[in-house]
């Protein structure tokens, strides 16, 4: 998202890499002189108050973090992006596979 000024991305608070994986992403944040969002969801409601967060403060693009709440809800992730026109890009190919714009990590 070369045009985006503000690039957001969401991680589960009660994982223990939720915090250094923020800490990794702000500075590749800062590093291309973009702002960085960081968002929390610990429950389905919570990603439902994500994509508002994302859409009320225009996120350019959102990056979801490795986790088993959001791994869990393959459907649900594409479906909120896709309702709120938000670029995303995922860490399993399961999210692309069910609709997702587009992942990249390690195949299991």
């Amino acid at each position: 998202m070369p045009a985006a000024a503000a690039l957001a991305l969401l991680v589960n608070p009660k994982n223990p890499n939720a915090e250094p994986d923020a800490r990794e992403a702000q500075a590749a944040a800062d590093a291309l002189g973009r702002r960085l969002e960081v968002l929390t969801a610990s429950t389905e409601g919570d990603l439902e108050t994500a994509f508002a967060a994302i859409v009320q403060q225009r996120i350019g693009g959102l990056l979801v973090g490795v986790d088993p709440v959001f791994v869990d809800r393959p459907e649900k992730l594409p479906a909120l992006a896709a309702r709120n026109a938000v670029p995303v890009i995922y860490d399993r190919r399961e999210f692309p596979v069910v609709g997702g714009l587009m992942s990249y990590g390690t195949h299991l």
